[in-house]
């Protein structure tokens, strides 16, 4: 997001004759931070963001978000403008979205700290199905924007929602349209995540988002496919994502085929076998 954000969680309670709004909290942080508000089982929570600046961002934001159903696409509810009052200067536009209780990057320290996991070292099995799950989701998220013709532009691993188990795109202040045949050249996103094409200030199209998708996955499955001890189709397929030449990586509607068919790390009999 950009600006002075302050992410505000509401409970709406909901009774026959009535529906009464109570503000929980407001934190100025990150999004998936609001984790400390407690709702009753008749709430239901959503999360409210706050925009002083980069209206322009903003607006693109809401336009995507509109045009956006799928269950992988953060929901977006509502949307208005708040003039300016004396005890604020700048005029507020609020989005009101779902909300999520965590993002990938919690997500991928708690996998870490529950299977005391070092780089490189063998997944457990559970783990591993867990982070399969989740790419999944990611994966066809992604692949539904792109679908649409929209490059997110910003993925990283603060902007990878989970609401329960379901992975939740979000943040798309940077996301663009891409009109006909045109490609995007605007230097934009996390240095670490971003492809070379975009780096170099150069055209690019939806390839670069797999290329933040590969080092974000790398990341997240905790990796280094230049280290010998990595399983070789996994590194041969995380290595084709990050690939210095846009064309040849692969769509996401491909790599969504190629994750569904992911290397067997594991031999199943055997793991039962070195359990008992």
């Amino acid at each position: 997001m950009f600006g002075n954000t302050c992410y505000r969680a509401y409970s709406y309670l909901k009774s026959k004759d009535s529906e009464k709004k109570v503000v929980l909290n407001d934190v100025y942080c990150d999004f998936l931070n609001i984790t400390d508000c407690t709702l009753t089982e008749t709430a239901d929570r959503v999360a409210i963001t706050a925009c002083e600046q980069n209206y322009v961002h903003i607006e693109r934001e809401i336009s995507i978000l509109k045009s956006c159903n799928h269950v992988n696409i953060v929901k977006h509810y509502q949307s208005w403008l708040e003039q300016a009052t004396p005890c604020s200067e700048l005029d507020k536009i609020y989005i009101q979205m779902e909300y999520c209780e965590h993002n990938l990057d919690h997500v991928s320290a708690i996998i870490q700290s529950v299977y005391k996991r070092k780089t490189n070292e063998m997944i457990s099995p559970v783990a591993y199905f867990i982070m399969l799950t989740l790419i999944d989701g990611i994966l066809a998220g992604i692949e539904y924007l792109h679908s649409k013709r929209i490059k997110h532009r910003n993925i990283n691993m603060n902007n990878i929602l989970l609401k329960g188990s379901v992975v939740k795109v979000c943040d798309f202040g940077l996301a663009k349209v891409i009109e006909s045949s045109s490609e995007i050249h605007s230097n934009v996103g996390k240095v670490s995540y971003k492809a070379p094409e975009v780096q170099s200030g150069g055209n690019y199209n939806t390839l670069a988002d797999v290329y933040s998708l590969g080092a974000m996955f790398i990341q997240f499955m905790n990796v280094d496919i230049n280290k010998q001890d990595v399983h070789p189709e996994l590194k041969d397929l995380l290595a084709r994502m990050i690939a210095g030449v846009a064309n040849k990586r692969p769509t996401c509607s491909e790599l969504l085929i190629m994750f569904g068919k992911s290397p067997v790390i594991y031999d199943l009999d055997q793991v039962r076998a070195d359990h008992h």
